[in-house]
Protein backbone atom coordinates (compact mmCIF):
# COMPACT_ATOMS: atom_id res chain seq x y z
CA UNK A 1 0.00 0.00 0.00
CA UNK A 2 1.26 3.78 -0.77
CA UNK A 3 1.75 5.63 2.54
CA UNK A 4 -1.00 9.15 2.60
CA UNK A 5 -0.14 11.04 5.58
CA UNK A 6 -3.90 12.69 4.62
CA UNK A 7 -5.45 9.67 4.43
CA UNK A 8 -4.14 8.43 7.84
CA UNK A 9 -4.80 11.88 9.40
CA UNK A 10 -8.64 11.54 8.71
CA UNK A 11 -8.69 7.87 9.56
CA UNK A 12 -7.27 9.02 13.20
CA UNK A 13 -9.56 11.70 13.35
CA UNK A 14 -12.51 9.78 12.67
CA UNK A 15 -11.53 6.62 14.60
CA UNK A 16 -9.54 8.03 17.62
CA UNK A 17 -12.03 10.67 19.31
CA UNK A 18 -10.33 10.07 22.62
CA UNK A 19 -7.17 10.60 21.84
CA UNK A 20 -8.57 13.81 20.07
CA UNK A 21 -9.81 15.14 23.00
CA UNK A 22 -6.34 14.54 24.89
CA UNK A 23 -4.67 16.18 22.06
CA UNK A 24 -7.02 19.23 22.29
CA UNK A 25 -6.48 19.36 26.03
CA UNK A 26 -2.59 19.41 25.96
CA UNK A 27 -2.37 22.46 22.79
CA UNK A 28 -4.73 24.21 25.58
CA UNK A 29 -2.99 23.85 28.49
CA UNK A 30 0.78 24.50 26.12
CA UNK A 31 -0.91 27.59 25.11
CA UNK A 32 -1.74 28.89 28.35
CA UNK A 33 1.73 27.90 30.36
CA UNK A 34 3.67 30.05 27.40
CA UNK A 35 1.08 32.43 27.83
CA UNK A 36 1.75 32.98 31.72
CA UNK A 37 5.18 32.29 31.20
CA UNK A 38 5.70 35.23 28.56
CA UNK A 39 3.14 37.37 30.92
CA UNK A 40 4.92 36.98 33.91
CA UNK A 41 8.43 38.04 32.04
CA UNK A 42 7.07 40.90 30.33
CA UNK A 43 4.28 42.51 33.00
CA UNK A 44 6.81 43.78 35.44
CA UNK A 45 6.22 43.24 38.86
CA UNK A 46 3.52 40.23 40.19
CA UNK A 47 1.55 40.61 43.11
CA UNK A 48 2.53 37.95 45.74
CA UNK A 49 -1.37 35.49 46.03
CA UNK A 50 0.29 33.72 48.96
CA UNK A 51 0.41 36.79 50.49
CA UNK A 52 -2.95 37.47 50.18
CA UNK A 53 -4.22 34.03 50.51
CA UNK A 54 -3.01 33.97 53.86
CA UNK A 55 -4.83 37.41 54.76
CA UNK A 56 -7.78 36.30 53.60
CA UNK A 57 -7.60 33.11 55.56
CA UNK A 58 -6.23 34.74 58.52
CA UNK A 59 -9.65 37.01 58.71
CA UNK A 60 -11.69 33.57 58.25
CA UNK A 61 -9.91 32.32 60.97
CA UNK A 62 -10.37 35.27 63.21
CA UNK A 63 -13.96 35.20 62.36
CA UNK A 64 -14.29 31.74 63.70
CA UNK A 65 -12.45 32.61 67.16
CA UNK A 66 -14.21 32.85 70.64
CA UNK A 67 -13.39 36.88 71.61
CA UNK A 68 -13.89 38.05 75.41
CA UNK A 69 -14.75 41.69 76.08
CA UNK A 70 -13.78 42.98 79.53
CA UNK A 71 -12.60 45.95 81.50
CA UNK A 72 -8.78 46.09 82.08
CA UNK A 73 -6.17 48.57 82.76
CA UNK A 74 -3.62 47.81 79.75
CA UNK A 75 -0.93 50.33 78.95
CA UNK A 76 0.74 51.22 75.23
CA UNK A 77 2.90 48.48 74.51
CA UNK A 78 6.43 48.61 73.12
CA UNK A 79 6.70 47.93 69.59
CA UNK A 80 9.87 47.67 66.74
CA UNK A 81 9.08 49.25 63.96
CA UNK A 82 11.65 48.05 61.62
CA UNK A 83 9.93 44.79 61.84
CA UNK A 84 6.15 45.39 62.99
CA UNK A 85 3.28 47.22 60.53
CA UNK A 86 -0.51 48.06 60.86
CA UNK A 87 -3.17 46.97 58.71
CA UNK A 88 -6.24 48.49 58.80
CA UNK A 89 -9.09 46.36 58.13
CA UNK A 90 -12.94 46.98 58.98
CA UNK A 91 -14.70 44.92 61.60
CA UNK A 92 -18.55 44.34 62.84
CA UNK A 93 -18.94 44.55 66.10
CA UNK A 94 -21.80 42.80 67.17
CA UNK A 95 -24.49 44.51 70.29
CA UNK A 96 -22.93 48.13 69.59
CA UNK A 97 -24.67 49.31 73.28
CA UNK A 98 -22.09 47.16 75.06
CA UNK A 99 -19.04 48.44 72.94
CA UNK A 100 -20.49 51.97 73.63
CA UNK A 101 -19.30 52.02 76.66
CA UNK A 102 -16.09 51.84 76.00
CA UNK A 103 -13.77 54.53 74.08
CA UNK A 104 -11.01 52.27 72.81
CA UNK A 105 -10.25 48.48 72.76
CA UNK A 106 -7.09 46.50 72.83
CA UNK A 107 -6.29 42.92 72.62
CA UNK A 108 -5.28 39.89 70.99
CA UNK A 109 -6.22 37.58 68.39
CA UNK A 110 -4.72 34.20 68.58
CA UNK A 111 -3.17 32.56 65.32
CA UNK A 112 -3.35 28.94 67.13
CA UNK A 113 -3.86 26.24 64.34
CA UNK A 114 -3.45 28.96 61.63
CA UNK A 115 -0.30 28.60 59.04
CA UNK A 116 1.09 31.32 56.98
CA UNK A 117 1.50 29.84 53.46
CA UNK A 118 3.78 32.42 52.68
CA UNK A 119 6.10 32.40 55.23
CA UNK A 120 7.34 28.46 56.05
CA UNK A 121 9.16 28.72 59.08
CA UNK A 122 7.03 28.18 61.99
CA UNK A 123 9.27 28.58 64.49
CA UNK A 124 9.22 32.85 64.12
CA UNK A 125 5.27 32.44 63.46
CA UNK A 126 3.74 34.65 65.98
CA UNK A 127 1.13 32.86 68.20
CA UNK A 128 -1.09 36.06 68.22
CA UNK A 129 -1.52 39.50 66.37
CA UNK A 130 -2.84 42.43 68.32
CA UNK A 131 -5.62 44.59 67.59
CA UNK A 132 -6.65 47.86 68.62
CA UNK A 133 -8.99 50.30 67.33
CA UNK A 134 -11.17 53.16 68.93
CA UNK A 135 -14.92 53.44 69.08
CA UNK A 136 -17.22 56.84 67.70
CA UNK A 137 -19.98 57.23 69.26
CA UNK A 138 -22.63 54.52 68.83
CA UNK A 139 -25.82 54.63 69.30
CA UNK A 140 -27.97 52.03 70.74
CA UNK A 141 -30.43 51.59 67.92
CA UNK A 142 -28.17 50.11 65.68
CA UNK A 143 -28.15 46.53 65.73
CA UNK A 144 -24.41 46.72 64.04
CA UNK A 145 -22.08 48.76 63.64
CA UNK A 146 -18.60 48.82 60.97
CA UNK A 147 -15.35 50.00 62.66
CA UNK A 148 -11.99 50.57 61.31
CA UNK A 149 -9.29 48.89 63.47
CA UNK A 150 -5.78 48.21 63.17
CA UNK A 151 -4.10 44.81 62.59
CA UNK A 152 -0.49 44.88 64.38
CA UNK A 153 2.30 42.14 63.72
CA UNK A 154 5.20 40.94 61.82
CA UNK A 155 6.09 42.80 58.51
CA UNK A 156 6.80 38.92 56.82
CA UNK A 157 3.46 38.13 57.88
CA UNK A 158 1.02 40.91 57.35
CA UNK A 159 0.82 42.35 53.79
CA UNK A 160 0.67 45.95 52.45
CA UNK A 161 -2.36 47.19 50.65
CA UNK A 162 -2.32 50.03 47.54
CA UNK A 163 -4.56 51.63 49.41
CA UNK A 164 -5.95 51.29 52.70
CA UNK A 165 -8.46 49.41 53.44
CA UNK A 166 -10.23 52.00 55.74
CA UNK A 167 -9.60 55.13 57.97
CA UNK A 168 -9.57 54.50 61.71
CA UNK A 169 -11.20 56.79 63.96
CA UNK A 170 -9.46 59.64 65.01
CA UNK A 171 -11.98 62.04 67.30
CA UNK A 172 -11.72 62.43 70.58
CA UNK A 173 -14.30 60.55 73.22
CA UNK A 174 -15.81 61.71 76.56
CA UNK A 175 -15.78 58.04 77.87
CA UNK A 176 -12.42 56.98 80.05
CA UNK A 177 -13.26 53.44 80.27
CA UNK A 178 -10.63 50.98 78.01
CA UNK A 179 -11.67 47.65 76.98
CA UNK A 180 -9.49 45.05 76.64
CA UNK A 181 -10.24 41.44 73.78
CA UNK A 182 -9.03 38.05 74.32
CA UNK A 183 -9.17 35.40 72.43
CA UNK A 184 -9.52 31.58 71.97
CA UNK A 185 -10.12 29.19 68.88
CA UNK A 186 -13.58 28.27 68.62
CA UNK A 187 -14.48 25.23 69.95
CA UNK A 188 -11.85 25.43 72.73
CA UNK A 189 -13.28 24.14 75.56
CA UNK A 190 -11.29 26.54 78.83
CA UNK A 191 -13.24 27.09 81.66
CA UNK A 192 -11.41 30.07 82.78
CA UNK A 193 -12.32 31.79 79.63
CA UNK A 194 -14.29 35.20 79.78
CA UNK A 195 -15.57 34.31 83.62
CA UNK A 196 -14.77 38.46 83.92
CA UNK A 197 -16.38 39.59 80.43
CA UNK A 198 -18.77 39.63 77.74
CA UNK A 199 -18.47 36.95 75.25
CA UNK A 200 -19.07 39.68 71.94
CA UNK A 201 -18.38 38.57 68.42
CA UNK A 202 -16.38 40.13 65.77
CA UNK A 203 -16.94 39.81 62.47
CA UNK A 204 -13.97 41.04 59.77
CA UNK A 205 -15.28 42.00 56.03
CA UNK A 206 -13.26 39.67 53.17
CA UNK A 207 -13.71 42.55 51.02
CA UNK A 208 -10.09 44.23 50.70
CA UNK A 209 -7.90 46.34 48.23
CA UNK A 210 -5.21 45.46 46.19
CA UNK A 211 -2.16 44.27 48.08
CA UNK A 212 1.53 45.85 47.39
CA UNK A 213 3.80 43.08 47.65
CA UNK A 214 5.01 41.54 44.82
CA UNK A 215 7.28 38.57 44.20
CA UNK A 216 11.18 39.27 43.92
CA UNK A 217 13.41 38.77 40.82
CA UNK A 218 14.49 35.28 41.26
CA UNK A 219 11.06 33.10 42.19
CA UNK A 220 10.10 35.59 38.95
CA UNK A 221 12.33 34.10 37.05
CA UNK A 222 12.06 30.67 38.85
CA UNK A 223 8.62 30.79 37.94
CA UNK A 224 9.12 31.66 34.06
CA UNK A 225 11.69 28.56 33.78
CA UNK A 226 9.48 26.01 35.35
CA UNK A 227 6.38 27.02 32.90
CA UNK A 228 8.41 27.32 30.05
CA UNK A 229 10.07 23.94 31.11
CA UNK A 230 6.33 22.13 31.27
CA UNK A 231 5.43 24.03 27.64
CA UNK A 232 8.71 22.70 25.81
CA UNK A 233 6.98 18.77 27.35
CA UNK A 234 3.91 19.46 26.78
CA UNK A 235 4.96 20.28 23.01
CA UNK A 236 6.62 17.71 22.29
CA UNK A 237 4.07 14.95 23.49
CA UNK A 238 1.84 17.25 20.62
CA UNK A 239 4.12 16.60 18.22
CA UNK A 240 4.83 12.87 18.82
CA UNK A 241 0.94 12.51 18.80
CA UNK A 242 0.64 14.84 15.90
CA UNK A 243 3.45 12.64 14.03
CA UNK A 244 1.73 9.11 15.08
CA UNK A 245 -1.36 10.31 13.52
CA UNK A 246 0.14 11.11 10.20
CA UNK A 247 2.42 7.58 10.20
CA UNK A 248 0.10 4.80 11.54
CA UNK A 249 -2.89 4.11 9.40
CA UNK A 250 -5.66 1.48 10.72
CA UNK A 251 -5.44 -1.93 9.38
CA UNK A 252 -7.98 -4.13 8.30
CA UNK A 253 -6.44 -7.38 9.01
CA UNK A 254 -9.54 -9.28 7.89
CA UNK A 255 -9.41 -7.48 4.70
CA UNK A 256 -6.27 -8.03 4.35
CA UNK A 257 -6.11 -12.71 4.90
CA UNK A 258 -9.20 -12.32 2.68
CA UNK A 259 -6.70 -10.47 -0.26
CA UNK A 260 -3.80 -13.09 0.68
CA UNK A 261 -6.53 -16.17 0.42
CA UNK A 262 -7.20 -14.82 -2.94
CA UNK A 263 -3.63 -14.22 -4.24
Amino acid sequence: MVWSPIYNLTDFLKNKPPLIVVLLCLVALAVSTFYYAFEIQDDGATADSDKKHDWLQMLKSFNKLDTCLQKKTWTQSETNSDKEISVFTLINLENPEIWSQYSEIEGFLTLEGFHFVSCKNSEIQPQSLKIVFSLPPLTKQNTSSDICATIVGPAEYLPQFVEANCKPYEGKSSKVNKGYISSKPGGKVDQDFCRNGESQGLHFSLEQNDIANYLNDDVRVMIYVHLMWCSYILVFIIFCIIIYALCCRKVDYKKEFLVERIL
